[in-house]
């Protein structure tokens, strides 16, 4: 079996925390480091322990994967000089790590003939580690040296904005949901602690519905159209909070639009919820 090429690294000397550098594989294979100097290149190889410093890109001539890791403000221009530079790039893997960046910023490097990709760390998740997505090279390339993790998923290439959006919708939207609901139980009277723990079973209940069920899991008055327990459920946020009111209603027309559902019976109450505030 021939012995493996060994992986290049374009860092800055931040890259010395990442995660790449503390796995085993990369470490072994790594061989010549460029940053945006000699000595910066220097000391970062000996942080690592791993990899010699070049001075010039076309120094990692001898790599068949260049892996970036460098903060997402530098990408850009280090990905031009990257590719002004006389290195041969035909065939080889070029993989941005540890950034939310994607392959698309790749575009240079892909034109003259390299396979593109990256890979992120999903810190949030226990079953999910790494996030990867690029061309087939690239990616193999990453497995290679994340040692086949059972825990990395790989999406389309180019497709991380979507994972971003999923995260917005399922975590940075989902805050001002709660908010809302801890407020309804607030005026309800119940305590702080046994509002985090009603919140929390119902966000576990409802999650592992969808997982299981999709959007079939999508049940209660709201989903069922019950007109009666809706506008039981909007006069009584009218009689405490008229800003929680208009909240609660706009949520829920939302819902509605998005599953393609008739939205007027819930219009038509909404109006006459709103006018009692107005009076």
């Amino acid at each position: 079996m021939s012995q493996q090429r060994p992986l290049g690294l374009v860092g800055a000397g931040s890259a010395a925390g990442s995660f790449l550098a503390r796995l085993p594989e990369f470490r072994k294979r790594l061989g010549p480091v460029k940053s945006i100097s000699l000595r910066v290149a220097s000391r970062l190889a000996n942080t690592l322990g791993a990899g010699f410093p070049v001075g010039r890109f076309e120094e990692l001539d001898e790599c068949d994967a260049i892996f970036i890791i460098v903060p997402d403000s530098r990408a850009r221009s280090t990905i031009r000089e990257l590719t002004a530079s006389r290195i041969r790039l035909d065939g080889k893997s070029i993989i941005l790590g540890d950034t939310w960046l994607g392959s698309e910023v790749l575009e240079s490097a892909a034109l003259r003939g390299a396979g593109t990709g990256s890979v992120c760390l999903l810190e949030f998740s226990a079953d999910i580690r790494f996030l990867i997505e690029g061309a087939r090279h690239a990616v193999t390339e990453v497995k290679r040296i994340l040692r086949h993790d059972a825990r990395s998923l790989t999406v389309a290439p180019e497709s991380k904005p979507l994972v971003q959006a999923a995260l917005t919708l399922s975590e940075s939207l989902l805050f001002p949901l709660l908010g809302a609901a801890d407020e309804c139980l607030r005026y309800a009277g119940i305590p702080h602690l046994q509002a985090g723990a009603f919140l929390e079973a119902a966000a576990i209940r409802a999650s592992r519905a969808y997982g299981k069920s999709g959007r079939k899991a999508w049940t209660g008055p709201l989903a069922d159209g019950d007109t009666h327990l809706m506008k039981r459920q909007a006069s009584a946020l009218t009689q405490y909070d008229p800003t929680l009111l208009r909240f609660f209603l706009d949520q829920c027309q939302r819902a509605l639009q998005y599953y393609g559902r008739e939205v007027k019976w819930l219009s038509n109450s909404a109006e006459g919820e709103i006018s009692k505030i107005c009076l």
